[in-house]
């Protein structure tokens, strides 16, 4: 006996309908009809409005085959959830295979694979000169040597010691290196806001983000949130009790940011007592020891700023992190090269100054005109333009 089901490429509200006497699933966009066989293999009978074409394998592996969505990015979901009316999850196929042609020639400016694909065939970008850029995660270990054929303006974004950067250099394509947690989380994102179709800016919780800072400052000590080491910003929120009655909100984990640290690096932090909150206009930074002293607090009166900055001083200094810099092609970023073509220099402007990378920091591939970074304070790469 078959059955019919609409198979949901992003989690949603389902509604049961009927189709000529076949049940069916009705959902939003990105659905697929598939007809399951006695055998239990899987064919898909109509490919509906998600502007994604596929093929379901036996062991129901989704491959993507085309796309026919409007705009200039694409976001490739992971998996195909099938739902039931009371929306429980039936079954769910992950998204492995980029078909042969799949993205050719289209007009795509920048594409997004999960991670849950590890295989990319022939042509599947070839010819698309308005392509920009392509994250390819670490998962793809098979790459056809002619995937890219006539992308001529593409710069894959990558991790380090993935196969598509080894792909890259081998075939002499441009690549961006950004760290694999920052490409899953760049898909996670997209996928997240393309289900919300405009979310009113809730956390996914249901609570607004100023809902939020205020739950968090009621507490001892908040938990760290994730640095967004993809655009180099301090957003590892932290409230920490600082004695007497004080609270201290600020980002714990900063960017790499040269020679010298101030209040700039770290963004607004505040500090909160008794009902009031003040903002932090002045600190003291210890790089060595990366700890800081509160100096001075906007608004508030002496009695406040002496003992705030008691509260911070010596061994009861705020500590903070620093993760690797992630350097792109849109960093201010000077490479000076001898007679001989030899890279001998390397200046990135942080923090409004410029800062000279050393050589232990770096790597310079001549074939993709690539520096890629490494090491703690730096990371990515840079096409030499």
């Amino acid at each position: 006996m078959k059955r019919s089901f609409l198979a949901k490429l992003i989690a949603a509200s389902l509604v049961c309908t009927s189709v000529f006497g076949v049940s069916t699933f009705a959902a939003e966009e990105n659905t697929f009809t598939v007809e399951t066989e006695a055998d239990g293999s899987v064919v898909v009978l109509e490919n509906s409005k998600s502007g994604f074409d596929i093929d379901i394998s036996a062991n129901r592996e989704v491959t993507i085959t085309g796309c026919n969505i409007k705009g200039k990015d694409i976001n490739v979901p992971g998996k195909i959830k099938l739902k039931n009316s009371n929306g429980v999850i039936i079954d769910e196929y992950k998204v492995t295979t980029v078909s042969d042609n799949a993205f050719a020639n289209s007009s795509y400016e920048s594409i997004k694979l999960p991670n849950s694909v590890t295989t990319i065939k022939a042509k599947a970008f070839a010819g698309n000169t308005a392509l920009k850029t392509v994250n390819i995660p670490a998962s793809v270990t098979d790459i056809a040597e002619d995937a890219f054929e006539g992308a001529s303006n593409v710069v894959i974004r990558c991790s380090k010691n993935s196969q598509a950067k080894a792909f890259a250099e081998a075939n002499g394509i441009r690549y961006e290196l950004v760290d694999e947690q920052v490409l899953q989380s760049e898909n996670e994102k997209a996928e997240e806001e393309s289900e919300s179709n405009g979310s009113n800016g809730s956390n996914g919780s249901g609570e607004s983000s100023g809902e939020k800072e205020t739950a968090s400052q009621n507490s001892t000590v908040s938990g760290d949130e994730k640095a967004d080491v993809s655009s180099n910003k301090a957003t590892s929120v932290k409230t920490v009790e600082l004695g007497s009655g004080y609270y201290l909100t600020y980002n714990s984990k900063i960017p790499f940011a040269g020679k010298k640290y101030s209040l700039s690096n770290f963004g607004t932090m505040t500090v909160s007592a008794n009902g009031q909150k003040y903002e932090v206009s002045k600190i003291k930074v210890n790089k060595k020891k990366k700890t800081f002293q509160i100096i001075k607090l906007a608004g508030a009166d002496k009695a406040a700023v002496k003992e705030v900055k008691k509260l911070t001083k010596g061994a009861k200094a705020v500590s903070y992190e620093v993760y690797a810099y992630n350097v792109s092609s849109n960093d201010a970023v000077s490479c000076k090269f001898n007679k001989k073509g030899e890279l001998k220099k390397v200046m990135i402007t942080l923090n409004g100054k410029k800062y000279k990378a050393k050589k232990t920091e770096y790597d310079y591939t001549e074939a993709a005109k690539t520096v890629v970074f490494k090491g703690e304070n730096l990371t990515g790469s840079y096409i030499v333009k």
